[in-house]
């Protein structure tokens, strides 16, 4: 299963954070559409509402990876055929163990409430259309906040990590005639809601 989450990447904050991975996306025997076809709507209203696993410590139950995050906000079709929009994100980001050099846990809570810009290429064959999202925050756009025990050097990282990566997903988009739909990305651990606007 792919999972995209930012809290199973702080382990891995000896490598630099410049080193970003791209997701790999479902091959799909859709093609490009600009709107022509009728089966995508102008603008679409997108709720994501994380699925993350709460990992606890098994010999420290109150020792937990975890948190959440949400997003929302709206995407409209530009005349390349992409959607674009701002989404409001707010996160909260829960660490508690060892890491790097150091050898005693400790815990770090990350929380963050910001837009980020957001780029969707729809696919679509016949009737059905899927929509290929990345989203980044915004330069100097929010307010994150570190608190816990762990050393500031590795609270930096990991705040710098939060607003540098990028993140990626694909949603089967609703069609015609069909207002709204709602759906468990299990692959990437999201609950997303998407709403059709049609002109």
């Amino acid at each position: 299963m792919r999972r995209s989450f930012l809290l199973l990447a702080l382990p891995l904050l000896a490598t630099p954070v410049a080193a970003q991975v791209a997701l790999p996306l479902r091959t799909v025997a859709l093609s490009r559409d600009p709107g022509r076809s009728g089966v995508l709507s102008a603008a679409y209203r997108l709720r994501l509402q994380s699925e993350w696993p709460q990992l606890a410590s098994a010999t420290n139950p109150g020792c937990i990876n975890g948190g959440h995050e949400q997003l929302s906000g709206r995407l409209v079709r530009t005349g390349t055929g992409s959607y674009d929009g701002e989404l409001e994100r707010r996160t909260t980001i829960l660490f508690c163990g060892v890491h790097g050099q150091v050898r005693e846990a400790c815990r770090l809570t990350l929380t963050s409430a910001g837009a980020v810009t957001a780029r969707g290429d729809a696919l679509v064959s016949g009737a059905v259309a899927w929509l290929r999202l990345r989203w980044a925050a915004l330069p100097d756009s929010g307010v994150t906040e570190l608190s816990g025990d762990c050393p500031p050097e590795f609270a930096g990282k990991v705040q710098q990590m939060y607003l540098a990566v990028v993140h990626g997903l694909e949603l089967p988009l609703p069609g015609p005639g069909e207002a709204m739909r709602r759906v468990m990305l299990e692959d990437y651990g999201w609950l997303a809601e998407i709403q059709r606007e049609d002109s």
